[in-house]
């Protein structure tokens, strides 16, 4: 089970970066340039993904996240304006959730049952109240568990390798799609996410897509345009964000070329929820 999804933000939708960027900055959007391109080679290819969107940029472009819609895709949330989860109180995390999921319901014209947290930043047990939250307003499915610990987050302590049922609190379920990792020596890496699909051999990566019956692909708008505008970021922190950009459009075309994906609502339909494994979350 190949899963495509990818997560709808512009450019400047770093995470631990502070930006003080004009509004005429922010108007330049690369997320047009991408849609355009992305579901031009996703109807030639006769796949389907899911795309969790920022309410922010939905909010800007509208007829963006209906032309996806419209396509077939999946629209899910991740989040609204794109802070970290577990930087958030409760209160703050609902009005940002609730924001969201009323902007895009509101332009497709239909329920959001997917969600993403920005970053999979659910660090501990104690930012688990996200789960109660996504329950209120309707979510069933997420995908924001990344099983290891990385920058802006990951929770080691629920060691969920392929999509499972989460019994919270013994109140109410939701299916997760955890992140898909490998392991390299010592680090567990995904390699169709993000900066790790830019840096990896595309030969690497298909191996590794072969060896596992379950990945889970998180891919960026700026991991793809090669125009957008560069932030001047601490060395580290720039190869991260624009290493391979140049090469990841060919990358991405040989990766699945040879390789089968599905949105998460394609895959709900080969599965059957009676027999996932499901594991008891209670915070």
């Amino acid at each position: 089970m190949n899963i495509l999804t990818f997560d709808l933000e512009e450019w400047h939708h770093l995470l631990d970066i502070k930006l003080d960027l004009t509004e005429k900055q922010r108007e330049h959007s690369i997320l047009a340039a991408f849609t355009e391109d992305i579901l031009e080679k996703l109807e030639n290819n006769n796949t389907k993904a899911t795309f969790f969107c920022l309410g922010e940029s939905a909010r800007r472009y509208p007829s963006i996240i209906k032309t996806i819609y419209d396509s077939g895709h999946d629209i899910g949330s991740h989040s609204y304006a794109h802070n970290l989860v577990y930087e958030q109180k409760k209160s703050d995390y609902i009005d940002d959730l609730s924001k969201s999921i009323s902007t895009l319901e509101n332009i497709i014209k239909d329920k959001v049952r997917f969600y993403r947290a920005p970053g999979f930043s659910i660090k501990s047990k104690k930012d688990l109240f996200y789960l109660d939250a996504l329950n209120e307003f309707g979510i069933t499915v997420d995908s924001s568990i990344f099983p290891a610990l990385r920058s802006h987050g990951g929770i080691s302590g629920l060691d969920i390798r392929s999509p499972t049922i989460l019994s919270i609190n013994d109140r109410f379920k939701i299916l997760e799609f955890p992140i898909s990792l490998f392991g390299i020596g010592r680090l567990k890496i995904p390699p169709l996410g993000g900066g790790y699909f830019r840096l990896l051999p595309k030969s690497l990566i298909s191996h590794l897509v072969s060896r596992n019956n379950y990945n889970m692909s998180y891919l960026h708008p700026r991991d793809f345009i090669t125009n957008q505008p560069k932030l001047s970021l601490p060395m580290f922190k720039s190869f991260k964000s624009y290493v391979g950009i140049e090469s990841a459009n060919r990358k991405f075309d040989y990766i699945f070329r040879k390789h089968n994906f599905l949105s998460i609502s394609q895959c709900l339909k080969s599965l059957d929820l009676d027999e996932l494994p499901e594991v008891k979350v209670n915070f």
